[in-house]
Protein backbone atom coordinates (compact mmCIF):
# COMPACT_ATOMS: atom_id res chain seq x y z
CA UNK A 1 0.00 0.00 0.00
CA UNK A 2 2.35 2.53 0.86
CA UNK A 3 4.54 1.91 -2.21
CA UNK A 4 1.36 2.71 -3.97
CA UNK A 5 0.78 5.70 -2.34
CA UNK A 6 4.57 6.82 -3.17
CA UNK A 7 4.02 6.11 -6.37
CA UNK A 8 1.35 8.38 -6.80
CA UNK A 9 2.64 11.43 -4.97
CA UNK A 10 5.38 10.88 -7.40
CA UNK A 11 3.32 10.90 -10.17
CA UNK A 12 1.19 13.71 -8.69
CA UNK A 13 4.05 16.49 -8.14
CA UNK A 14 5.52 15.18 -11.51
CA UNK A 15 2.28 16.20 -12.99
CA UNK A 16 2.29 19.39 -11.33
CA UNK A 17 5.33 20.36 -12.12
CA UNK A 18 4.79 19.83 -15.70
CA UNK A 19 2.10 22.00 -15.82
CA UNK A 20 3.08 24.84 -13.60
CA UNK A 21 6.09 25.44 -16.56
CA UNK A 22 3.38 25.38 -19.33
CA UNK A 23 1.12 27.74 -17.56
CA UNK A 24 4.14 30.10 -17.01
CA UNK A 25 5.60 30.51 -20.40
CA UNK A 26 1.84 30.67 -21.57
CA UNK A 27 0.84 33.53 -19.13
CA UNK A 28 4.45 35.25 -19.98
CA UNK A 29 5.47 34.56 -16.51
CA UNK A 30 8.27 32.69 -17.07
CA UNK A 31 12.00 33.86 -16.28
CA UNK A 32 15.46 33.01 -15.96
CA UNK A 33 15.18 32.83 -12.26
CA UNK A 34 12.19 30.92 -12.29
CA UNK A 35 14.12 28.37 -14.79
CA UNK A 36 17.00 28.05 -12.48
CA UNK A 37 15.37 27.34 -9.31
CA UNK A 38 13.22 24.93 -11.24
CA UNK A 39 16.05 22.53 -11.51
CA UNK A 40 16.89 22.74 -7.30
CA UNK A 41 13.06 21.79 -7.38
CA UNK A 42 13.03 19.03 -9.31
CA UNK A 43 16.41 17.41 -7.48
CA UNK A 44 14.72 18.19 -4.21
CA UNK A 45 11.43 16.46 -5.44
CA UNK A 46 13.45 13.61 -7.03
CA UNK A 47 15.39 12.60 -4.13
CA UNK A 48 12.70 12.74 -1.50
CA UNK A 49 10.66 10.55 -3.24
CA UNK A 50 14.07 8.30 -3.90
CA UNK A 51 14.21 8.49 -0.01
CA UNK A 52 10.98 7.09 0.86
CA UNK A 53 11.84 4.36 -1.93
CA UNK A 54 15.26 3.76 -0.19
CA UNK A 55 13.00 4.00 3.55
CA UNK A 56 10.31 1.15 1.91
CA UNK A 57 13.47 -0.91 0.80
CA UNK A 58 12.46 -0.68 -2.99
CA UNK A 59 15.58 1.20 -3.95
CA UNK A 60 19.37 0.47 -2.55
CA UNK A 61 21.00 3.77 -0.89
CA UNK A 62 23.00 4.55 -3.25
CA UNK A 63 20.74 5.18 -6.49
CA UNK A 64 19.95 8.87 -4.70
CA UNK A 65 23.42 9.41 -3.55
CA UNK A 66 24.50 8.99 -7.02
CA UNK A 67 21.82 11.37 -8.51
CA UNK A 68 23.22 14.00 -5.95
CA UNK A 69 26.29 13.30 -6.88
CA UNK A 70 25.81 13.74 -10.77
CA UNK A 71 23.22 16.55 -9.58
CA UNK A 72 26.41 18.39 -8.01
CA UNK A 73 28.26 17.85 -10.94
CA UNK A 74 25.48 19.40 -13.37
CA UNK A 75 25.39 22.28 -11.07
CA UNK A 76 29.49 23.24 -11.25
CA UNK A 77 29.44 22.32 -14.65
CA UNK A 78 26.69 24.70 -15.45
CA UNK A 79 28.10 27.48 -13.06
CA UNK A 80 31.96 27.55 -14.78
CA UNK A 81 29.62 27.69 -18.64
CA UNK A 82 27.79 30.69 -17.40
CA UNK A 83 30.97 32.39 -16.43
CA UNK A 84 32.23 31.78 -19.91
CA UNK A 85 29.05 32.88 -21.51
CA UNK A 86 27.24 36.22 -21.41
CA UNK A 87 24.97 36.15 -18.61
CA UNK A 88 21.00 35.85 -19.37
CA UNK A 89 20.03 37.10 -16.11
Amino acid sequence: LWGWLAGLAFALAAASDVLDGRIARRQGTAGNRGRFFDHFADIGFILGSMSVYVGLGVLPWWVPASVAVSFAFYVVDSLRQSRRAPSLI
